[in-house]
């Protein structure tokens, strides 16, 4: 999350209309490994696995490339920057939701926009 840029138009888009995508359901290791990558606690933080399922399933956002090293290990690249991380671009945002919404259901009252952007950081 980067507040200097403002809010994103669409955090989490659904993936492509386009006929030849087809959406390829994570299995519950993948989720499980996804959702302690993001920070989530095997056997505490069971009620977020949605949130982990979501971020296996993210599509890449407008701009960017998934591409893979001469090892094989995937990257992504932002073609208006021209810079590569190994991160999917959306992980902060799933972590930024995971921590707000872990945070606002333990003290059950809701996070504000400072709260959730410190999370985020």
């Amino acid at each position: 999350l980067n507040p200097a840029a403002g809010p994103p138009t669409q955090p989490f888009p659904a993936p492509s209309n386009d006929s030849k995508t087809q959406l390829e359901l994570p299995s519950d290791v993948e989720v499980g490994e996804y959702a302690e990558y993001l920070g989530m606690k095997p056997g505490e933080d069971g009620r977020f696995l949605w949130i982990a399922s979501l971020a296996c399933c993210a599509p890449i956002p407008a701009g960017w490339k998934e591409m893979e090293d001469h090892l094989g290990n995937t990257f992504f690249f932002n073609n208006a920057t021209q810079e590569s991380q190994w991160d999917h671009p959306y992980d902060q945002d799933y972590e930024a939701v995971f921590r707000g919404l872990k945070w606002a259901m333990d003290h059950e009252a809701p996070p504000t926009k400072a709260s959730v952007e410190t999370m985020a950081k």
